[in-house]
């Protein structure tokens, strides 16, 4: 390729460019004839298909490529994948003879569009196993190369490809799911003789936690604006994560033997810590511009936290570079918060805002993982309606009392039925009380399905100061009526399905009711995997079901249960894996009950490459690939068929949207339905 990535000749034609490089090839050939060895099948010889040249290989209808050119015979072709650990082209069936064979260039650190992550390893080892045993099976046999960037902070991820590399036969395709056994036996060689097992778990999970952190948000593109701050308490869950991770780094590193400290601090503490630590101060950085809205005093505090994470992380920077007496000096240099840009130019750590308490008394209440509030004005009626315990698993409700002055506020709760409690009826509070709300539904007798709680103002007594919150619920007879709804004798026959509730039905790809090995092929579990924790891959890996009839392919089925007819948005969240085949597409098929199966393309502009489209950034960016479709629900029990049709594609999980319903902003989507 040409200077700074470029193609050879940027303002040539693509004919041009072709023939250029076919000079080349046959001029090198002919030098190392001439120089090194007249049989050239003597001489290894390779060309790597970079971005900018691989359109060059192929050509087009009009140009012949490089591909048929007798001078590439015994060259070893090098393809490369999407930048991001997915691979992208691989070779096809007619080219698998190739005398020379094929390698792969593979990403686990970036410098480059769409954006970079070259500070602390972040691939996630289920995703390196996927996507190389891949390529193993398409043939690409005869040369891995990693991009590693900085060796340092890489170990762990470059230990795993070389254990592929080396022994492909006890860690490919036939064998998923690995990676763990991989995890315990790496931090076993080396850190066995030190600690005790129980210790050497928590290492483990120390790994396993930072690395799921860096599988749904890579450190250069977390933000505070990537996550919810509080729908479906997917930043509450990521903080809580964040900081037992810290916890545990803390503890192992306090008993660390000193002859292993350096190892443990370089291998785990360093890039496990600054991870979690870089998070959680996105999060509460979050909370922060969240909560300055509302004008609640905890705002103020949340800056404290803020400081914390900083200093945490330049103190981490600082130690790394002292450790052994400088000798990963440099290595932690990179930037790392707050991308703006592909690169670090312009980027920013969080910001903070600080709020001036009101002058006059400002109760705020609000329920925890919504983003509604109110605020304690007077002369005005605040009710809401709160569905949470129409799922039957939800047992409590969370409820936040919030100060927004300089007033304490202290307030009062009340509660019109026997069958809801409160942790608390009466309290007081300068920053934030939480009140947890819990249900009993043996108690709920079938007239009584809807509880008011008020809160109040306990320092005035007007009937205006007050917020009412109406919460109808189900009872414990909830369940016989959905048997009703389903037609079938008892519960223990809806065993494993889902129900739909709160606008939505969300399934884990892994969570299917049955699985249907397909004439050639069958569809394997992957977990953990991806950002909800399992995938669904259909193998063999190099099986295409393009031209097959769709009742030869494999199926996973998925049952849910609708109290009315219902129409639906589709979402099919699957990994960022790009096309492998001729074609522009990747596709997989639905049936909902007893209609016909429908073909659903995971391209969404065939018309161009998906590589280094706006989809490729996007997927990316939030390494996820979700494809929208309407489907049609009906009363009582529905069966969804998922049928994958062409490869490469990793289903990891489906959420189905109640036509008509707002959907709730979120990074992750819903929590799983309730599942009978």
């Amino acid at each position: 390729r040409g200077e700074r990535d470029t193609a050879i000749m940027a303002s040539a034609t693509l004919e041009e460019n072709i023939a250029l490089l076919k000079d080349i090839i046959r001029t090198q050939n002919d030098l190392i004839k001439k120089y090194i060895n007249p049989d050239l099948s003597k001489v290894p010889r390779q060309i790597v298909l970079f971005t900018e040249v691989e359109k060059f290989y192929y050509g087009d209808e009009n140009t012949p490529g490089l591909i048929d050119d007798p001078e590439m015979e015994g060259i070893t072709v090098v393809f490369s994948d999407n930048n991001y650990g997915y691979t992208r082209t691989l070779p096809a069936e007619r080219m698998r003879n190739h005398e020379g064979g094929y390698g792969m260039y593979y990403h686990v650190d970036m410098h480059g569009g769409a954006y970079s992550y070259e500070w602390i390893g972040s691939t996630y080892l289920p995703r390196i196993w996927d996507q190389l045993t891949t390529t193993y099976d398409f043939g690409v046999r005869n040369i891995w190369v990693v991009n590693v960037g900085d060796l340092v902070s890489q170990e762990l991820e470059v230990s795993y490809i070389m254990k592929l590399a080396y022994d492909i036969e006890a860690f490919g395709a036939s064998k998923p799911n690995n990676a763990p056994v991989f995890v315990r036996n790496w931090v076993q060689h080396i850190f066995g003789g030190y600690f005790a097992q129980d210790e050497l778990a928590k290492i483990e999970e120390i790994i396993w936690g930072y690395s799921l952190i860096n599988e749904r948000c890579k450190h250069e593109i977390m933000n505070e604006r990537v996550y919810h701050p509080v729908h479906f308490n997917e930043a509450r869950d990521l903080y809580e994560l964040a900081h037992k991770v810290m916890a545990l780094c803390d503890e192992i590193l306090n008993i660390c033997p000193e002859e292993i400290y350096t190892a443990f601090y370089e291998l785990i503490y360093y890039p496990a810590y600054g991870t979690a630590n870089l998070h959680r101060t996105w999060i509460v950085s979050q909370w922060n511009k969240f909560y300055a809205n509302q004008n609640r005093n905890t705002t103020n505090l949340l800056n404290e936290e803020i400081d914390e994470g900083i200093e945490a992380d330049e103190q981490l920077i600082e130690d790394f570079h002292e450790l052994a007496d400088g000798k990963f000096y440099g290595h932690a240099l990179s930037e790392h918060f707050g991308f703006r840009f592909w690169n670090d130019s312009n980027n920013q750590k969080p910001t903070q805002l600080y709020i001036y308490p009101a002058s006059k008394q400002r109760t705020l209440v609000s329920k925890k993982d919504e983003d509604w509030f109110f605020d304690g004005r007077e002369y005005t009626v605040r009710e809401r309606t709160i569905n949470d315990f129409l799922r039957p698993e939800v047992n409590e409700v969370t409820i936040e009392i919030s100060c927004g002055s300089k007033i304490e506020t202290e307030y009062s709760i009340e509660i019109d039925v026997p069958w809801l409690t409160a942790s608390k009826y009466i309290g007081s509070t300068r920053l934030t009380d939480e009140v947890v709300l819990q249900i009993n539904r043996d108690l709920i007798k079938d007239d009584e399905q809807v509880a008011t709680v008020i809160i109040k103002d306990a320092k005035k007594d007007r009937e205006d100061c007050c917020v009412t919150l109406h919460f109808p619920a189900v009872n414990a007879g909830y369940i016989n009526e959905i048997v009703k709804i389903c037609g079938v004798n008892n519960k223990d026959e809806l065993a494993g399905m889902f129900l739909a509730g709160d606008g939505y039905v969300a399934m884990e790809a892994g969570h299917y009711n049955s699985l249907k090995e397909g004439a050639s092929a069958y569809l394997q579990t992957l977990s953990p995997y991806g950002r909800t924790g399992s995938g669904l891959k259909m193998y063999p890996n190099i099986f295409d079901g393009i031209d097959a009839p769709v009742d030869e392919l494999p199926v996973a089925e998925y049952i849910f249960i609708s109290t009315e007819d219902r129409e639906y948005e589709a979402e099919f969240v699957f990994a960022p894996s790009l096309p492998v085949n001729d074609s522009n597409s990747q596709c997989f098929g639905i049936k909902i009950n007893d209609s016909d199966v429908t073909k659903v393309d995971t391209v969404k502009d065939p018309t161009r490459p998906i590589f280094n489209s706006i989809q490729w950034m996007e997927d990316n960016r939030k390494n996820a690939k979700i494809i929208t479709t309407k489907i049609s629900g009906k009363k009582g029990i529905n069966s969804l068929k998922y049928i994958q049709i062409n490869p490469n594609l990793i289903l990891e999980r489906i959420v189905l949207w109640e036509a008509g319903v707002p959907k709730k902003e979120s990074y992750l989507g819903p929590t799983e339905s309730f599942r009978l």
